[in-house]
């Protein structure tokens, strides 16, 4: 079919040659000074416009004339600006071409180029030449009267198999994350010659297919998957992604094969163990002393600022049993892993920071036969000093959610202690959680405005230890359904 492109380039290049022969016509006409004038510029134009025509000419392809009897084939390539097709036949045998003849064209045929072509026919019989038996790596082209032409590659796919056997190489450069698999002897290129004479080679890749695993993020497991690789078909051997999991890699045959309606047998190799590592590891907070005020808050940012008592759940996802030995490091950043004041073998641990300084995380996971190790997981955590703030005043029962609790600010408490106590000495409400605080009510009723007393312990990560003792007053409501503790 011809090019869209070049099509309107020819419309164009008609179009313009008809307004230039309009301007010719009226430039006859016209008076001599113009017509000097214009001359110029209409010659420039006509010499443009030849050149351009000229292009198109050569680029435009001509019409398909090759059909393919008595065998399954493939138009491989379509080299326009070689002017050749390329042809693939699933064997010779019973094979026919048919070319469509113009009146006075030839038939030849060329292993090399057009210039050191053979003459096969100059008879063609109703509108056609017939080719059979025709050769491997040969190509035929009618020529017309006018010298056009176009060739046309064929090729005998059965003269290129695959190989034989596959097998896993011995040697693996980088058994971490690829896997070698090789055979017997070269894989033959599928080359090609346009009549200019210029050599070129298809484009054959072979497809290898293997079980593999595909990680699942929200699920935080493997699934199964098949994976499908197209590799070069070159030379003796291919590399591929190693699977994740123990499998046999089979070749089903290359991009040609399908095309053609060729079916070819897999070929195996024997089930390799695989060496690569995946790795998926997670550190959860199950609680901080210092809630963070976002509802999924960024687990970066909140282990690079964050308050003591954190614990922290480890866990590692990964490709067993390839993965076969884990091991979890927590040590002060600026030592080195020797130094961890905690090391855990095993996939899973938790861990409680209470006491205030930065720290890494790290993990280290090898394979079964220890030829293959990652530990380029590790993560920054930083435990700030620690800080009590107690508020001054409250108003319980005046605006539900709006300083209706009296409760401290604080960081890295690893221990705490409240009390709270009316001017007599009773004690109305105490409790040991720094998140936990005093609504104001005793024995299940709202107190009475008025001031109160608080006496706080506590101990922070860094060491430090807090007795505060004040007072805390209760405004903003009229009191009228609360109690006296008097």
């Amino acid at each position: 079919m011809i090019d869209f492109f070049l099509c309107h380039s020819l419309l164009l290049v008609l179009s313009l040659s008809y307004y230039l022969c309009v301007a010719m016509y009226r430039l006859s006409v016209m008076p001599n000074t113009l017509h000097h004038f214009w001359r110029g510029r209409l010659r420039f134009l006509q010499g443009f416009l030849s050149m351009v025509l000229l292009w198109v000419s050569v680029a435009l392809p001509l019409e398909a004339q090759l059909r393919v009897e008595g065998v399954r084939s493939h138009k491989a390539v379509e080299d326009k600006f070689g002017r050749v097709e390329v042809h693939l036949l699933a064997s010779l045998d019973n094979a026919r071409l048919i070319l469509s003849a113009p009146p006075g064209s030839q038939l030849w045929s060329y292993v090399s180029s057009a210039e050191t072509a053979v003459l096969l026919s100059s008879s063609p019989s109703d509108g056609v030449f017939v080719v059979d038996k025709p050769e491997n790596a040969t190509g035929y082209f009618v020529k017309s009267g006018n010298g056009d032409l176009q060739a046309y590659w064929i090729v005998d796919y059965s003269s290129y198999p695959l190989p034989a056997a596959i097998r896993v190489a011995q040697e693996q450069p980088d058994p971490c994350s690829l896997v070698v698999i090789e055979w017997e002897g070269d894989i033959r290129q599928i080359r090609y010659h346009t009549p200019a004479g210029m050599e070129k080679g298809l484009e054959r890749k072979l497809r290898f297919v293997y079980p593999d695993w595909v990680w699942e993020e929200k699920s935080r497991s493997y699934t199964d998957k098949q994976s499908v690789y197209d590799v070069d078909a070159v030379g003796s051997r291919a590399e591929l992604p190693a699977s994740l999991v123990d499998a046999a890699y089979s070749l089903e045959g290359d991009n040609f094969a399908a095309a053609l309606g060729v079916t070819l047998q897999p070929l195996y190799t024997e089930h390799y163990l695989t060496k690569r590592l995946d790795l998926h590891p997670y550190i959860d907070v199950i609680r901080s002393s210092q809630p963070d005020k976002e509802e999924k808050p960024d687990l970066d940012k909140l282990l690079a600022d964050a308050s003591a008592p954190l614990h922290v759940q480890m866990d590692v996802f990964a490709n067993e049993p390839s993965a076969s030995l884990y091991s979890w490091f927590i040590y002060p950043q600026g030592k080195t892993k020797e130094e961890a004041v905690v090391r855990y073998l095993g996939k899973s641990f938790d861990y409680t920071f209470e006491q205030a300084g930065e720290y890494m995380i790290a993990l280290e996971v090898s394979n079964r036969d220890h030829s293959c190790s990652d530990h380029g997981f590790s993560r920054a955590v930083k435990i700030r000093e620690s800080m009590l703030e107690v508020p001054n005043a409250f108003s319980p029962g005046a605006s539900a959610g709006i300083n209706d609790i009296f409760r401290v600010q604080h960081r890295s408490l690893v221990s705490f202690k409240a009390q709270i106590y009316d001017r007599n000495g009773l004690l109305l409400y105490s409790w040991q959680d720094p998140d936990g605080g005093w609504d104001g009510k005793y024995n299940g009723r709202l107190v009475s405005p008025g001031v109160y007393f608080y006496v706080i312990s506590a101990k922070g990560a860094d060491g430090h230890e807090y007795s505060e003792r004040g007072h805390i007053n209760i405004i903003g409501y009229d009191g009228a359904e609360s109690q006296s503790t008097q």
